[in-house]
């Protein structure tokens, strides 16, 4: 399963140094992603979208996104808050899986380095580090 991230370009390069710091959110929901794309665009920056495979990362640092059931982005979601947190408060297991499955995002609880994060271009995705083995 891949997860992503929006941010801004000019953040790319610190990114690229030091990888997405502990407490990045991730979304696996598309009107997520474009309601921070917007975001961005809205600030006067340019947005880029990051991704990462779950695989790559540690599950037990994989945290519900709890800012977002508390103040979920309901144009995004086919629920205002109410319906939101009473089907979180419902919810047996409340963690990182429930949140994804209900609002579309989790916060992971460590650096992600930057050897495992993609710049999504469109349905393409490239490594955002040069891997390549250097002469």
């Amino acid at each position: 399963m891949i997860l992503r991230h929006v941010t801004s370009v000019s953040k790319l390069e610190s990114i690229r140094a030091e990888g997405l710091r502990s407490g990045a959110y991730l979304t696996d929901n598309d009107d997520i992603e474009s309601y921070y794309i917007e975001t961005v665009q809205d600030e006067g920056e340019e947005p880029v979208v990051l991704a990462v495979d779950l695989s790559s990362l540690d599950k037990k640092s994989l945290k519900p996104d709890q800012p977002g059931i508390d103040e979920p982005i309901m144009t995004a979601l086919d629920m205002d808050e109410e319906e939101i947190w009473e089907e979180w408060e419902n919810t047996r297991r409340k963690d990182w899986k429930a949140c994804l499955e209900l609002i579309g995002t989790v916060m992971y609880a460590q650096a992600i380095p930057p050897e495992v994060i993609l710049v999504c271009d469109g349905d393409d995705m490239r490594p955002l580090v040069d891997q390549s083995p250097k002469p």
